[in-house]
C-alpha cells in the first residue's frame, strides 16, 4: 500500500502537493506549540532584541525579529492587535521557511537518490520536526536549516556565486552558518577545485561576508 502511494507521487504535480501538505502540517504544529501559547513572552523577547536589552548571543540574532517587525508594520494598517500581528507575522515566516526547507531538501535528495527515496526522505524529515521543538523562540533553528539546504543547493548546482550573499544573511540569524562554509571547502577539496582562482575568490568573499555581519551587528549593538 505504501509503495503504491509513493509510486503515485512520481508525478511532479503530486510532489508539489506533497511539499505543500508537509509545509502546512509542520507550520500548524509550530504555530500551535511555539507561537500562540507563548505570544506574550515572544513579544517581550522580540522587543528586547530590537531594543538592545537581550543577552548574547540572542542579541545578535536579528534577522528573524527584523523580518517579523517589518511584516508587523505592514499589518498595522489593517490589524490593531499587537498579539494578532505577532502571530500572523511569525506564522508567515514559519510557512515560507518550511516550504523552502521541504523544497530544497527534496532537491538535495534528488541530487543523490531516486525520486522514491527522496519522497521517503521528505516524510522522515517531517516526522522529526516535532522532536526538534525545544523552546518558545526557536524558529531561528528552522531558518538555519533552510539556509544550509539552500547553500547545498547552490554549490551542487554550480551557482556558488551567490554563496557570499547567503553567508552574510545567514550570519544575522545564527553564527553556526560558518560550518556551511567549511562544508563548501571540503566539497571543493573533494572535487579538486579548492585552488581554482574563482573558488578562492568566492571563499574570500564568504569569509568577508561572515565577518562583516558577525562583527557589524556586535558593533551596532
Amino acid at each position: 500500500m505504501t509503495d503504491k502511494i509513493i509510486m503515485g507521487l512520481e508525478n511532479p504535480k503530486a510532489v508539489y502537493i506533497l511539499l505543500l501538505i508537509l509545509t502546512l502540517v509542520s507550520s500548524v504544529l509550530v504555530c500551535k506549540e511555539v507561537i500562540i501559547p507563548h505570544v506574550d513572552a515572544r513579544i517581550q523577547f522580540e522587543n528586547d532584541v530590537l531594543n538592545n536589552q537581550m543577552e548574547p548571543p540572542y542579541q545578535y540574532r536579528v534577522l528573524k525579529p527584523l523580518i517579523a517587525r517589518a511584516l508587523q508594520i505592514l499589518l498595522s494598517g489593517i490589524i490593531d492587535s499587537v498579539k494578532t500581528r505577532h502571530v500572523l507575522s511569525y506564522s508567515m515566516i514559519v510557512f515560507f521557511c518550511f516550504l523552502g526547507i521541504y523544497y530544497f531538501f527534496y532537491m538535495y535528495l534528488r541530487y543523490l537518490f531516486s525520486n522514491k527515496t527522496s519522497i521517503i526522505g521528505l516524510l522522515l524529515l517531517q516526522t522529526v520536526i516535532p522532536l526538534s521543538i525545544t523552546g518558545y523562540y526557536m524558529i531561528g533553528d528552522f531558518i538555519t536549516l533552510l539556509f544550509y539546504l539552500v547553500g547545498f543547493s547552490l554549490f551542487f548546482s554550480n551557482k556558488d556565486r551567490y554563496f557570499p550573499i547567503l553567508i552574510g544573511l545567514a550570519t544575522l540569524n545564527r553564527e553556526q552558518i560558518v560550518f556551511l562554509l567549511l562544508f563548501y571547502v571540503f566539497y571543493l577539496f573533494y572535487r579538486g577545485q579548492l585552488f581554482d582562482k574563482r573558488k578562492i575568490l568566492i571563499i574570500i568573499a564568504c569569509v568577508t561576508a561572515f565577518l562583516v555581519a558577525f562583527i557589524g551587528v556586535r558593533l551596532y549593538f
